[in-house]
């Protein structure tokens, strides 16, 4: 019996998100994809990567579903599954099968990062979530909840601290105020835009930049170091292009 990759995910395995969506009027939810990244080792092409895949990795024995099999133009393969269990057994099964020929990579989310302002200059990144734990019994924190990131002073000298939290941490510090010291401080999302160090656009780093090189001043072919200009010939990237 021949078995693809491409066998189709069953209706009954999709798993719902809680979260209802609106749109038009209407209540939709949205469905939770996983995914993993498979790659060459031997500089093979997209093409040959997906026929070693369908050689070795047989998900109807497996019994998991493959929702989505594509080639990436970075010449990576996308493989999105139901749930993270499916894609955890893919993911050991290609690297036990494949692992002298592909290179395995499931993406890991990244946690919210929240901003607390206002916090003691006596703060440290080590004493924060002991500290916000003890004083907010309210919010039923669990150790390990809280990563303080670092803290910095604004030019009008007030003290942030940038947190890293889980979904569930983030719903419990939307809108609140923590009592840290003698302070009550605020909490917001901490959002920094991704700008490219290389052709200074946004959305990507510079290791994965596939632009030309820009000044992020006035928009020249070189580095920001390369050149000067006056205030009145500054000018971005992003909007004249």
């Amino acid at each position: 019996m021949n078995y693809n990759i491409c066998t189709p995910l069953p209706a009954d395995t999709y798993r719902w998100t809680e979260e209802i969506i609106l749109r038009g009027g209407q209540c939709k939810r949205r469905k939770e994809i996983y995914k993993l990244m498979v790659k060459s080792k031997l500089d093979l092409s997209t093409g040959e990567v997906k026929n070693v895949l369908r050689t070795n990795v047989y998900p109807t024995i497996m019994k998991v579903g493959i929702r989505t099999l594509k080639s990436l133009k970075d010449g990576q393969i996308l493989i999105e599954a139901g749930t993270t269990k499916e894609i955890n057994k893919l993911s050991q099964t290609i690297k036990d099968k494949c692992g002298g020929e592909l290179e395995v990579t499931v993406p890991q989310l990244r946690k919210p990062r929240m901003v607390i302002n206002n916090v003691p200059k006596d703060t440290t990144v080590d004493n924060l979530e002991e500290t916000i734990t003890a004083q907010n019994p309210e919010l039923d924190l669990e150790p390990g909840e809280i990563d303080a990131r670092f803290i910095y002073t604004t030019k009008r000298g007030q003290t942030k601290t940038v947190t890293s939290v889980g979904p569930e941490t983030r719903r419990k510090l939307q809108q609140k105020k923590l009592k840290i010291g003698r302070q009550i401080c605020n909490v917001a999302d901490y959002l920094v835009a991704m700008r490219c160090f290389k052709c200074s656009r946004f959305n990507h780093r510079h290791k994965d930049c596939r632009g030309e090189e820009a000044c992020p001043l006035y928009a020249a072919g070189h580095k920001l170091r390369g050149g000067s200009a006056f205030t009145e010939q500054y000018k971005c990237i992003n909007c004249i292009t």
